[in-house]
């Protein structure tokens, strides 16, 4: 593995504008039960919230172990998985995905630490960056019952040509979010929340993928761990 220096995340707020379209659009979505609808308000005009699909299960990349063997009792709060100033990006022999292609790029400018309704994001903008495989550990351990639970906003989608953009979130060869996003596509807030049957112990890897076409602006907000989102408590 070759080494890379650290490097300092700069931190920005969304205009006034933005930070209330966010404020409309999470101060109305909902997280589901086991095996109930999601309850949610109607998102402003242009807006939309996708559950992502189920997790899969990959084999785990780059440096970590997992316990299969202890079962401590799941923490009675969530907590943040990930400090969103600690991501780097990785180089194209530790990439876990499959999707890299010859001109692959992403500059440190496009990268940063952003607010969206109050909230630090690691938010990628994509005027210069087309591919992005970015990766730290976890920073709690993870326990099994507990879940893992995700949110990622994205700006109105727009590319020259129609296209599909590729969002990923691989914690620990635990696949939480693998999304195939179309291209236009209108703003709007993805989430998953994905059970943990192993234990995951801090320090683990974790991966974050955004194969991108277009100038677009996508904003990870969310990953904790922790007990399952009970049906009507706000995101």
């Amino acid at each position: 593995m070759r080494a890379r220096a650290d490097r300092t995340t700069k931190r920005a707020t969304w205009p006034v504008a933005t930070t209330l379209l966010l404020m409309a659009c999470a101060g109305g979505q909902r997280e589901p039960g086991p095996g109930a609808p999601v309850a949610q308000s109607p998102l402003p005009v242009g807006e939309e919230t996708r559950d992502a699909g189920p997790a899969m299960e990959v084999p785990a990349a780059g440096p970590g172990s997992l316990s299969t063997t202890s079962t401590p009792a799941p923490d009675e709060t969530r907590g943040a998985l990930v400090d969103h100033t600690l991501w780097q990006p990785v180089e194209a022999d530790e990439d876990p995905f499959e999707d890299r292609h010859a001109g692959a790029a992403c500059p440190d400018v496009s990268v940063r630490v952003e607010e969206f309704n109050a909230e630090p994001a690691y938010a990628v903008h994509t005027e210069l960056c087309n591919y992005l495989t970015a990766r730290q550990t976890t920073q709690r351990d993870i326990h099994p019952g507990e879940t893992i639970k995700v949110r990622v906003w994205h700006f109105m989608l727009t590319a020259p040509n129609p296209a599909e953009a590729h969002l990923a979130i691989d914690v620990a060869g635990l696949r939480v979010l693998n999304e195939r996003i179309p291209i236009p596509q209108a703003a709007g807030l993805i989430r998953a929340e994905v059970p943990v049957v192993r234990a995951i112990p801090a320090g683990a890897p974790v991966y974050f993928h955004l194969h991108n076409h277009g100038q677009n602006v996508y904003g990870l907000i969310e990953l904790s761990a922790g007990p399952q989102t009970k049906v009507g408590t706000p995101q």
